[in-house]
């Protein structure tokens, strides 16, 4: 099963995907829960069942030579897929599955192009979502925090008084001016390639 997911591009932490080209997966499902609920025919629903991984396993395969075909560098795949995914747990293997790379791959491109480890600037991508919630919604602190995965209110603050040099109600508090400067810092952290060629933000200690 584990092998299966994988080939289709999920994991047990990640299992959503889109497909609205036409009903067959729907299909496939409601034959899978009709046999169920009959005859139980266990090879039927089987048979179903990788119909149904196949296709997922092909609509993949087609996405990776897609993306291959638009010459991305992995970096920017990377960064398509955090910022796509951000508010589920991205770790590092999974990033390593999804560019096709090994994990010290991974790292090094992130070292390249940010200076930091792709934990770091998945943490940072986090913190930029948060304080864009902080400064344009009325969500609570709490409703942020969980909102953007974090396990603990008291993490989320920890986090972003560590990059911000604010806490969430301090950020909060600044006025607009001052928040759309922080905001507009984070963002050229986040976009910079690499020293030479884009400007050097100093991150707060």
């Amino acid at each position: 099963m584990k092998s299966l997911l994988q080939a289709a591009g999920l994991d047990e932490d990640h299992l959503i995907f889109h497909y609205e080209e036409d009903d067959f997966l729907e299909k496939c499902i409601k034959n899978i829960y009709n046999e169920s609920r009959t005859t139980v025919n266990i090879a039927t629903i089987t048979g179903y069942f990788y119909l149904f991984v196949g296709k997922l396993i092909e609509i993949h395969q087609i996405k990776k030579a897609e993306k291959k075909a638009l010459k991305h560098s992995p970096f920017d795949d990377a960064r398509i897929y955090i910022y796509r995914n951000i508010r589920n747990q991205i770790s590092v293997d999974s990033l390593a599955r999804y560019l096709d790379l090994d994990i010290s791959q991974v790292y090094r491109i992130f070292k390249k192009n940010t200076g930091l480890s792709p934990m770091q600037f998945i943490t940072r991508v986090r913190i930029l979502k948060a304080c864009e919630l902080l400064s344009k919604t009325d969500m609570s602190i709490k409703e942020i925090s969980e909102w953007m995965g974090f396990e603990y209110q008291s993490h989320f603050t920890k986090q972003m008084k560590k990059i911000t040099g604010l806490s969430p109600s301090e950020f909060r508090q600044q006025n607009l001016h001052d928040q759309v400067a922080w905001l507009s810092k984070l963002e050229i952290g986040l976009n910079r390639r690499n020293a030479a060629v884009m400007p050097t933000v100093e991150w707060p200690a």
